[in-house]
């Protein structure tokens, strides 16, 4: 039980570095009305992983450890990716009147590329959460714990380490 605690505490730390450093480079890469882009693609995720488990739950007593561990390295691999994504994507509001299909579609692939790792990380936290649901205070004061944490960790290492760098942190974690 202690693992899995720990697992719920770090996922959830990862995902609210990784969006908050989404924001923060949006904010600053493009424009400031953007990082309501990465919050409604975090929020749609986390639902679409819970109506995915609602419709296609689990089988009970199956072990979940797998399936987490699938998850989290999922997670991990697409919020690496993130980085070398945003640099390589043509995301230039100016050239929208240019090329508007090619900016369309930039910022669809965009909004797929976020959505993927708070998916996964949603899925993981409702598997943890269903298949230990007699544990669900203990579960989510960890999780509560790892979303503070991981808005508290921005702060001192935004300067030193970077975006970038944090969001490379958070695929770590």
């Amino acid at each position: 039980m202690r693992r899995l605690s720990f697992g719920v505490l770090f996922i959830a730390l990862a995902t609210l570095v990784l969006e908050l450093m989404l924001t923060r480079v949006f904010d600053i890469v493009l424009i400031p009305n953007l990082a309501y882009f990465v919050v409604t693609a975090a929020v749609f995720a986390f639902g679409m992983a819970g109506i995915y488990a609602t419709l296609k739950p689990l089988p009970a007593g199956r072990d979940v450890h797998g399936f987490l561990a699938a998850r989290c390295v999922g997670f991990a691999l697409f919020t690496a990716l993130l980085v070398p994504l945003i640099n390589w994507l043509p995301l230039d509001y100016n050239a929208a009147g240019r090329a508007p299909l090619k900016t369309i579609s930039a910022f669809a692939v965009l909004y797929v590329a976020l959505v993927i790792p708070f998916y996964l990380a949603g899925s993981a936290l409702i598997a943890a959460f269903s298949a230990y649901s007699a544990q669900i205070q203990k579960l989510y004061c960890w999780d509560l714990v790892g979303a503070g944490l991981g808005s508290m960790l921005v702060i001192p290492f935004i300067a030193p380490i970077g975006p970038g760098g944090l969001m490379l942190c958070a695929a770590g974690l």
